[in-house]
């Protein structure tokens, strides 16, 4: 009997509402088939938040949020909403209202090149998880200083760093686990302009390696300088799987790996934190616009929100076979030259939203049932 997991879906605004239910399908085939046990608590999110209860985000969901293991958040923005004076009325407050009400310590966001995004750049083989810090008392402080030399006309800045050993520890314990259920070597990449900090980090990482019974050698600790050699160069053979960076690095390193490979793909944006119910609780954020306009008419993309399942399988729900008979099956199903509007070309065939989760629906239950 497959150990149950629970998902908590806010669907957004737009589009949103349509793609989850694509996604959720997969969902729902898993469990008709007695292989996974999922239970999925749907609620609001944004403007239609608001329209509901004049609030941006259900009140009472944070308790179910609590008990989860994952929580999965659609589009968020409506024209109606997005410019309302009282900021704490705009469809984005209930995004920031739920992180906050939340200790989040990590952030991570995979980055893979597609086979059938055929102008895609010579970067062949780069499929990454790219990990950072998140927690504000972790990184900069906003302890900073300007001192005046008034006889030279000079201007000092001091910025600090600060690092908590205890956030260190949770977040080290999530890659190396990461890692090691992935098989792959952790590319650790550290602030070179802060000594004492690496130092600590460094040390952390190295005990929590020996917890889970690792050697040193399963991790390289490298400048953040070389990252973008090691992530973009056509040159290099193997890429890092699995890497953290700097919080201040993180951002720019997956545009500039984004941009390479030249994909129209958004992937979801995901931060951890712990809760007293579970280790971790997964939040999934997609990166999609809410395409108000065309909400309702069955021809939005369906693709980024059911990738945005995959991922919360790879990552909170321990289902990594599942999440990469997803990834075939997108795969699989684009090679057939199928698209829907947003993405269409000459010769490919056009389909709805629904035909879309049709397909791969279809060509997922196929992967799942061959083995």
């Amino acid at each position: 009997m497959a150990e149950q997991k629970k998902i908590v879906v806010l669907a957004g605004d737009g589009v949103g509402r349509e793609i989850t239910r694509e996604a959720l399908r997969i969902v729902d085939w898993l469990n008709d088939e007695g292989l996974a046990d999922i239970d999925i608590l749907e609620s609001d999110i944004g403007g239609v938040c608001l329209d509901k209860y004049n609030r941006s985000i259900d009140p009472e969901i944070a308790n179910d949020i609590a008990k989860s293991h994952a929580v999965i958040i659609g589009p968020i923005g409506d024209p109606k909403w997005d410019n309302n004076e009282d900021e704490r009325k705009r469809p984005v407050n209930g995004f920031v209202m739920l992180y906050s009400s939340f200790k989040l310590y990590a952030k991570l966001k995979r980055l893979k090149k597609y086979k059938f995004i055929k102008d895609a750049s010579t970067i062949a083989n780069i499929d990454l998880s790219l990990i950072t810090y998140t927690n504000p008392a972790f990184g900069f402080e906003d302890d900073s200083t300007i001192e005046a030399d008034d006889e030279n006309k000079l201007r000092i800045a001091y910025d600090k760093t600060a690092f908590s050993s205890q956030d260190i520890y949770y977040i080290s314990k999530y890659v190396v686990n990461l890692a090691k259920k992935q098989k792959e070597k952790i590319y650790n990449f550290y602030p070179s302009l802060f000594p004492n900090a690496t130092n600590l980090w460094y040390n952390i990482f190295k005990w929590v390696l020996e917890e889970y019974g690792l050697e040193k050698e399963n991790m390289d600790f490298l400048p953040v300088e070389v990252a973008p050699e090691l992530f973009l160069s056509p040159k290099i053979e193997k890429r890092p799987r699995v890497a953290i960076v700097p919080n201040y690095t993180h951002d720019i390193l997956c545009n500039m790996i984004t941009v390479a490979l030249n994909s129209r793909i958004n992937s979801c944006e995901v931060s951890f934190c712990r809760s007293s119910e579970l280790e971790n609780i997964g939040f999934y954020l997609s990166r999609i616009n809410p395409q108000n306009d065309i909400a309702g008419k069955d021809i939005a993309n369906p693709i980024p929100m059911i990738l945005t399942l995959a991922d919360t399988m790879r990552y909170s729900l321990d289902m990594e076979n599942y999440a990469d008979k997803i990834d075939e099956a997108i795969e699989n199903v684009m090679e057939r030259n199928v698209r829907t509007s947003d993405m269409m070309f000459d010769d490919a065939k056009l389909l709805s939203t629904v035909q879309m989760g049709d397909e791969i629906l279809k060509e997922f239950a196929s992967l799942v049932k061959a083995g």
